[in-house]
């Protein structure tokens, strides 16, 4: 990015500035930004209304498809259970017995998220129900509640889902035993309910199924809640929910916005008494600098790139640098890529800090776990490869203490018991070790072994450390597949990247702006020495520098004043020269002009003083015509007096404001009168033009470009001389154009200059006049011609309003 700042340059394309181009860049990407993100709110906002209302339809079914699926397998293995139909034979139950039986091998692991309630009955067996304190025959009470809240569950013959409407998910399963003997017949009676807030370990997504999966991914981000009555009996995600809802009720199918602290809530109500709330965090300051961070540096390189190529296309590319970009790219390519490294090593110094915290703890989970089994299995050393039920719900019962999942291998490195039996019983996982871990505990040193395993599209980490008996002997291997981990370490380090950008994007900005204002400090004295030089005239005092510094700037400094200094002498002898020159060649023109009347009026002198010496008759009309003779020429030498006058000291010119249309109507009646030649007024700019100038002298530049206009019409040819008026933005144009001999191309670059004509008489003054006055009045003058067709003659002055007139 430092590079093509070079290319931009000081001054870009259009008119465009180094800085502009930057504000540019940053109001562009501040507007997008902004735009994107009202947009992407929207959009969330919309599919959030879409997504509440399939929550709410997963809600108000309250089912577990997962729960669904193990019921069918237990019910199963609990109809033959022998030993929990010995338990059922006792003359007196115990309740808490069978229940702690069904606990142990059948409902540990998934199940602790479910409240297990068990219920002994038989035929005419009583129950007594607490919320209404009726005492009823079990068997009509819960085969009428199955009647009318129960649906069957597929594939289970025993199981019914519950719709009773209490907020959570709930199962009802009948097992009868000894149906064909009516004094012993038995019937087991299991509730499953959903706890409110279950906190236990995280489920890998494999265990779930794709519609399920899909589900939980549209959810990720969002934190929801349901509402039952007012009170909460379900919820999810980072947000804390209150028991009693304070949430708006909006009206029946309605969906209704609000935020509240940092998160923006949705509620909807299905129905009257079920309240669904899905919250999301709003956008945080990071997010807002990431976005605007990335705009601008998109939006920077983009126009970098088009201003690259635009110059590219118009001259050519240049590789030419200037010393302030030298620095400026040096300075922020140095400190990007002390930024990268650094970045680099923030990122991975937290991998490996956040690695070595969790081995140390996986290591002090180990150790615990070990003890745990030794004290509650008593093992000596595994002597079968089989898993085990009773060992797998021991390991789920620690696996809940430690927060951790665990395997246990044998010697032989085949699977004995775990915490999560799903995972191969449905395939997802092998029952063999890993190998790499079983080869470096097994044959060599290793006290323990971490390595990174994979099911399916699920990456985790996963210890290993050897089980040892009494004797210190090889008795099996406990694993900790750290599944919580692995998206600990996931979020944490993408946690830190979004920090690590968000800051070195503000941080480049500072870099940038920094190595601007340090590259434009160090080189400012460059800069202005670049602007005193390209401002050195000879006809004018130049502006030495002053520089304290004394340093290589400093020499160059001293250099330049030295040399204003140097100039300054050579500028006052050139003048001088100059003048001398000018007075010179004006002495000459005048002489000569002088000259040419005062041969004829010597001759004329001569030939009447010859006729008074001869006394020749008629000598009155000698003299008249002499006389008529020296008054001609003595009016020839008093025109080119004047003239030269008004060159020398023009008079102060007035400011006023002139109606430019009064002085071309005055000068054109003028010539039109007195002369052969039609002139005619083309006006597109109205009758009143004002502008601010000296009249008198307006209306003889006129009159001196009219009368130029007629004098350069051949007399073979008929004339026409045409003047157009045109208001221009704020200036109004004047042309004089004739149909003349035209300015020949030897000459047009001295026609304004003084003393210069093509005509036989006048000193050649007038058209160096009038640029005089032209100018005086802010204006320009300049000519077009060809050769043979004629000229045309262009005044431009700013035109003021007509109002201000009545003002002067």
């Amino acid at each position: 990015m430092g590079g093509l700042l070079v290319f931009s340059g000081r001054n870009l394309e259009h008119g465009l500035s180094y800085t502009t181009f930057l504000w540019v860049a940053a109001f562009f990407a501040l507007y997008v930004g902004m735009v994107m993100m009202d947009m992407t709110i929207k959009k969330e906002e919309s599919n959030r209304e879409l997504l509440i209302e399939n929550l709410s339809f997963q809600l108000m079914r309250d089912e577990d498809p997962m729960a669904e699926i193990y019921l069918a397998e237990i019910e199963k293995q609990l109809s033959n259970d022998v030993t929990l139909m010995r338990l059922l034979a006792q003359p007196e139950i115990d309740a808490d017995i069978v229940r702690n039986h069904l606990v142990k091998f059948y409902f540990y692991g998934y199940w602790g998220r479910f409240d297990l309630q068990i219920i002994p009955c038989w035929p005419q067996g009583d129950l007594y129900i607490e919320d209404t304190q009726d005492v009823r025959n079990c068997y009509s009470y819960f085969f009428e509640m199955l009647d009318t809240y129960g649906y069957a569950i597929s594939g289970s013959d025993h199981f019914h889902y519950l719709d009773n409407q209490n907020g959570r998910v709930s199962y009802f399963g009948i097992f009868r035993f000894f149906p064909n003997d009516p004094k012993r017949e038995t019937s087991l009676f299991i509730e499953l309910n959903s706890k409110p807030f279950f906190e236990g370990l995280g489920y890998p997504e494999l265990l779930v199924s794709d519609r399920d999966r899909a589900r939980m991914r549209l959810l990720e981000g969002y934190s929801h809640a349901k509402y039952l009555n007012g009170r909460l009996v379900k919820r999810s995600g980072d947000y804390h929910y209150k028991n009693e809802s304070h949430f708006y009720q909006p009206v029946l199918n309605s969906k209704v916005f609000f935020k509240e602290g940092q998160y923006a809530h949705l509620v909807y109500q299905p129905e009257p008494n079920v309240t669904i709330v899905l919250s999301k965090q709003d956008y945080e300051v990071s997010d807002i600098l990431m976005t605007f961070s990335l705009l601008f540096i998109f939006f920077f390189l983009f126009g970098a790139l088009l201003i690259l190529w635009m110059k590219w296309r118009s001259a050519g590319f240049s590789f030419n640098v200037s010393i302030q970009k030298r620095i400026q790219v040096v300075f922020v390519l140095l400190l990007l890529v002390l930024l990268i490294i650094v970045a680099i090593g923030t990122v991975y110094y937290t991998v490996q800090q956040f690695e070595k915290k969790h081995l140390e703890l996986l290591e002090n989970k180990a150790q615990s776990i070990m003890l745990e089994l030794e004290y509650k299995i008593g093992l000596d050393g595994p002597v079968t490869s089989s898993p085990d039920d009773y060992l797998n719900y021991q390991l789920q019962m620690i696996s809940n203490v430690f927060y951790s999942d665990i395997n246990l291998y044998g010697v032989d490195g085949m699977l004995l018991g775990s915490s999560r039996p799903e995972l191969f019983r449905n395939g997802l996982a092998g029952y063999q070790m890993n190998p790499r871990a079983y080869y470096n505990l097994a044959y060599t040193d290793a006290v323990r072994y971490l390595d990174e395993e994979r099911i399916g599209e699920l990456d985790y980490i996963s210890f290993y450390v050897p089980l040892l008996d009494g004797d210190n002997r090889l008795s099996g291997f406990v694993n900790l597949p750290y599944f919580v981990g692995n998206n600990e370490l996931r979020d944490e380090i993408s946690s830190v990247i979004v920090t690590v950008v968000n800051f070195y994007l503000i941080f480049t900005f500072l870099v940038i702006s920094i190595a601007v204002f340090l590259s434009r400090q160090i080189t400012r004295p460059l800069l202005l020495l670049q602007s005193k030089i390209s401002q050195i005239k000879l006809d004018r005092f130049n502006d030495k520098i002053d520089y304290k510094g004394e340093d290589e700037i400093g020499g160059l400094v001293a250099e330049y004043n030295r040399m204003v200094d140097e100039l300054a002498v050579s500028a006052g002898k050139l003048a001088k020269t100059e003048r001398e020159l000018a007075w010179r060649e004006m002495a000459k023109q005048i002489a000569h002009e002088i000259k040419n009347p005062l041969t004829p009026m010597k001759l004329n002198i001569q030939f009447l003083q010859r006729a008074w010496n001869d006394k020749v008759e008629d000598f009155d009309g000698y003299m008249n015509r002499v006389t008529g003779t020296l008054i001609e020429q003595i009016n020839s030498l008093s025109s080119i007096a004047s003239e030269f006058s008004k060159f020398a000291q023009m008079p102060t010119a007035k400011s006023e404001a002139v109606n430019i249309i009064d002085k071309i109507e005055t000068s054109r009646t003028l010539f039109g009168d007195s002369g052969n030649v039609p002139i005619h007024l083309i006006n597109h700019a109205g009758e009143h033009v004002m502008v601010r100038a000296d009249g008198e002298q307006l209306l003889g530049v006129f009159n001196n470009l009219i009368k130029n206009a007629i004098q350069s019409i051949p007399a073979v040819r008929d004339g026409l001389v045409e003047i157009d008026v045109r208001r221009m933005d704020d200036k109004v144009v004047v042309g004089i154009k004739d149909n003349g001999k035209g300015v020949p191309d030897a000459i047009r670059d001295n026609l304004f200059v003084p003393s210069f004509t093509t005509k036989t008489g006048g000193m050649g003054l007038g058209l160096a006049i009038s640029r005089r006055v032209i100018e005086n009045a802010g204006g320009r003058i300049w000519f077009e011609t060809e050769e043979g067709l004629g000229s045309v003659f262009y005044v431009e002055l700013p035109s003021i309003p007509s109002e201000s007139s009545s003002l002067t």
